[in-house]
């Protein structure tokens, strides 16, 4: 793996040491290309090309399994990092209390609150050493 030819596929990195991806992360090239793809094609056909668009998805899927040495169906796409922190949450809610920093980003937490989830909120430091 050539970090130098990964990293110059990110233009926003000849700039910028960006640490915050949760939320908007600068995008590849390549992520860009297909955003603009999809977005042509929905201009142009609508969702017409629906089919091909899951047949594509379920292909990044299995790369995707590949590149973590896991099965395909252990890999899910989410909408944002705050669904996805939820529906885990939502998972293992029955396991016990959810533990996050109190500083959070509030739409990873405020679904969890009304779920019924006991989420424990606490200083940084305190998640961090507790990993």
């Amino acid at each position: 793996m050539n970090w130098n030819q990964i990293r110059a596929l990110f233009p926003a990195a000849e700039h910028y040491t960006y640490l915050n991806t949760a939320a908007a992360p600068p995008l590849s090239i390549l992520a860009a290309r297909e955003g603009k793809r999809y977005y042509d094609e929905m201009a142009e056909h609508g969702d017409i090309p629906w089919e091909s668009w899951l047949c594509q998805a379920e292909q990044i899927r299995e790369k995707l399994a590949t590149l973590v040495n896991a099965q395909a169906r252990g890999v899910a796409f989410t909408c944002s990092t705050s669904h996805g922190m939820n529906l885990i949450a939502g998972m293992l809610g029955h396991c016990g209390d959810v533990l996050c920093p109190a500083d959070e980003f509030p739409s990873c937490t405020c679904l969890g609150f009304s779920s019924g989830i006991e989420w424990i909120l606490c200083a940084r430091e305190i998640v961090a050493s507790s990993i």
